[in-house]
């Protein structure tokens, strides 16, 4: 009972952590997109 509870919070901590780390990768994408458009 405790294992499958501690494998749930993970498996929620991984997903939000990928969550984040997708988040700040787009954010820096998009950015970059940006840069690279005002850059002659």
């Amino acid at each position: 009972m405790v294992q499958r509870a501690f494998i749930k919070g993970a498996l929620v901590l991984k997903a939000f952590v990928k969550k984040k780390l997708g988040l700040k990768f787009q954010i820096t994408y998009s950015q970059y997109i940006k840069l690279s458009r005002s850059l002659p």
